[in-house]
């Protein structure tokens, strides 16, 4: 038997894992129905559309320790290419960029 015929068969059997496999309770967040209403909320046109930065906050700088869970002291200084505070988003453009959008009127 060829490895590509191996593939297959193994393929087929992660199938019939998938449907043995017993299935985890879906949270109430992500059930069909709540779900859905949350996605039109995000993403439909209106004076319901939800603003993303009211639930996550604004996000100022980043913080490659987080990001790459190591600590090293190259993050902590910041050369020219690591300092965002000459090139940091406006007010205005915040603003524009809410309202683009349809956060705000």
């Amino acid at each position: 038997m060829s490895d590509r015929e191996e593939e297959s068969d193994e393929s087929d059997s992660d199938d019939e894992y998938e449907t043995q496999r017993p299935k985890k309770k879906v949270p109430e967040w992500a059930q069909r129905h709540n779900l859905h209403r949350a996605l039109e909320r995000q993403f439909a046109d209106g004076p319901n559309r939800l603003d993303p930065d009211k639930i996550f906050g604004e996000v100022l700088t980043c913080n490659l320790e987080e990001i790459f869970d190591k600590k090293k002291s190259r993050y902590q200084r910041r050369i020219s290419s690591g300092n965002w505070t000459k090139d940091h988003v406006t007010i205005a453009e915040k603003l524009t960029y809410k309202r683009t959008m349809g956060y705000q009127k």
